[in-house]
């Protein structure tokens, strides 16, 4: 997305803020843990900290406001493996935010991150590249303390937002030590903080803690369970529930207006004219959507006289299930409209010659 000079001031002042509270975190744990002695009382008490930390930084990013939803009243009292989508850098902050009382399993690299390496370490959280069952004692003792485990089952970030493929591990755990599995679901941070991007952006993190599953009461099918081990048909299990539940958050909160502010960074480098031209169609766009009159959006649209796109772009992201054929015949119009680095794939913008002859196509705009 085009750099604004607010945007570099905000995540540069944001990174500052987090380097100078790693730093203060760094410290409280070196006197509480390695001077005070790996008591309980002063584990607990550093997790706390840590805890602390992470809610005044969720609260301070410019243009960045969270909302927890907590529908079961989960007050994290009782361990339980924890598992969460992952869309972002920032995942681990605003999942630790919940209780103190939460440990997670990292990847090698974190372990000896520069900015919170040893932060991680004081917390007891584990680095897990030879294999979760390596670790099955020492975690046993962590809920024995009374902590749960917070794991990200895709094992890595997700670029477009989407639900990947769940792995087995989180699962394995919960058997082994006969816990309950607590799922979060996230929506909004890899919005906010992109995998690919560095500049934080204006948005909301929206928080989901979701019921309490115990894998005795997954309600197994006997033709899934021909081939695959339990472990493996509960990760399609809840990696089914996870694409339903995104699906639905998706729909509640993904409106035009969400996109908006999106829809019209893509025009703020192209020229004053076009930037003004573009605000008065993101205006017309927004009362079109909000007047739409259609019920099947997994259908393919046509969109006549394309302009600069706003319209398009906007209906297209909101509604990812659709195929959005724009035609523009003007080719300067066209090529601006194309070369929005916003564009998704369903997105389709050309001549009307270029259409496919073999679709029906529903008419809006």
């Amino acid at each position: 997305m085009p750099i604004t000079l607010w945007n570099w001031v905000k995540t540069f002042v944001s990174f500052i803020i987090f380097l100078i509270c790693s730093i203060v975190v760094t410290l409280a744990g070196f006197f509480i843990i390695k001077i005070g002695g790996k008591s309980k009382h002063n584990k607990l008490l550093f997790h706390r900290v840590v805890c602390g930390i992470f809610r005044f930084l969720a609260e301070i990013i410019p243009q960045v406001k969270h909302k927890i939803h907590n529908p079961y009243g989960e007050d994290f009292e009782k361990p339980a493996v924890i598992i969460c989508n992952h869309q972002s850098q920032l995942d681990l902050m605003y999942t630790l935010l919940l209780s103190p009382k939460i440990i997670t399993l990292t990847n090698k690299w974190v372990w000896n991150s520069p900015f919170y390496g040893r932060i991680i370490r004081y917390a007891d959280f584990l680095p897990i590249n030879d294999g979760i069952e390596q670790h099955i004692d020492t975690l046993k003792t962590v809920v024995d303390n009374g902590y749960s485990i917070l794991v990200f089952p895709e094992g890595t970030r997700s670029e477009d937002c989407s639900i990947g493929r769940f792995h087995k591990g989180a699962f394995y755990l919960a058997e082994q030590l006969k816990l309950d599995v607590l799922p979060i679901v996230i929506h909004g941070i890899g919005h906010v903080f992109p995998k690919k991007e560095f500049m934080l952006k204006n948005g909301e993190v929206n928080i989901f803690v979701e019921k309490r599953v115990n894998l005795s009461d997954i309600k197994y099918e006997k033709e899934e369970m021909q081939n695959i081990t339990p472990q493996n048909y509960a990760s399609k299990h809840f990696r089914r529930f996870y694409k339903k539940r995104y699906a639905e958050i998706v729909e509640k909160i993904e409106t035009p207006r969400y996109f908006a502010d999106k829809v019209l960074k893509n025009y703020i480098y192209k020229g004053a004219e076009v930037e003004k031209n573009a605000k008065k169609e993101l205006k017309t766009a927004l009362s079109k959507m909000q007047n739409l009159k259609i019920t099947n959006f997994d259908t393919s649209f046509l969109i006549e006289n394309n302009g600069y796109g706003v319209f398009s772009l906007l209906f297209a992201l909101v509604h990812k299930n659709a195929v959005v054929y724009a035609v523009e015949e003007n080719d300067d119009l066209r090529t601006l409209a194309q070369n929005n680095i916003s564009n998704p794939a369903n997105l389709i913008i050309c001549q009307a010659s270029k259409l496919p002859k073999n679709i029906e196509f529903e008419r809006i705009g």
